[in-house]
């Protein structure tokens, strides 16, 4: 009885062995010679298929298509669930890892768009031509009515602030009537209902001499 099985045992041996020499059927590997392999692929001479291992993210038979990774889960790169791409952003294949491309919306960033943009206010350093970071501007904003032959004047907006004594120039940008009293100029305008006054005022680089009377 124990003879018997292990005659057995050895005819499946032959018998397997021979299905791998190809004596009972076609399982030798393919002929490189007659296989082509595309973008990187390499002839399998070990197993009966496929014909080509292909590099990723190119894919069997013969390394001629890629995969989409865009609707492929990834569990090794955290990838468990689709979408891809997160927060709506739009994904499109990639020939390098992790071999999709994600356009995150301006909101947010990172390889999935699953990370949240924190901007902040630019702080700016410039000034306009001609003034310095201790130059004042005062803005006054007025408008006037005529009842009864006497003019009212109602400030709506009054921003004063304080001038160093030295303050010369005034730029007039009156747009209209009224006449807007600064810290240290005055702005006039022709007559209209409405008034903005912008009296630009500034410290003078060099205090003016004064006046000599002449006798």
């Amino acid at each position: 009885m124990q003879a018997s099985g292990i005659i057995a045992n050895l005819a499946l041996i032959a018998l397997c062995l021979s299905a791998f020499n190809g004596i009972i059927g076609p399982t030798e590997a393919a002929d490189c010679s007659t296989v082509t392999c595309h973008n990187g692929g390499t002839c399998n001479n070990f197993t009966v298929s496929p014909p080509c291992l292909c590099p990723l993210p190119y894919i069997a038979p013969y390394c001629s298509a890629a995969a989409d990774y865009c609707f492929t889960l990834q569990p090794d790169k955290g990838i468990n669930a689709l979408p891809v791409c997160l927060n709506g952003g739009t994904c499109t294949l990639a020939y390098t890892d992790p071999y999709f491309n994600c356009s995150c919306p301006d909101s947010h960033t990172d390889v999935r768009c699953n990370a949240t943009v924190t901007t902040t206010a630019p702080v700016s350093t410039t000034t306009e031509p001609g003034l310095t970071g201790g130059e004042i501007v005062a803005i006054v904003i007025c408008i006037t009515f005529a009842v009864a032959g006497v003019v009212i004047v109602i400030l709506i907006f009054c921003k004063v602030i304080p001038v160093p004594e030295s303050c010369t120039l005034c730029i007039d940008s009156c747009r209209s009537s009224c006449k807007c009293q600064c810290e240290c100029c005055q702005c006039e305008c022709c007559q209209c209902e409405y008034c903005q006054c912008e009296c630009e005022c500034r410290r003078s680089e060099v205090n003016p001499e004064p006046e000599t009377e002449k006798v």
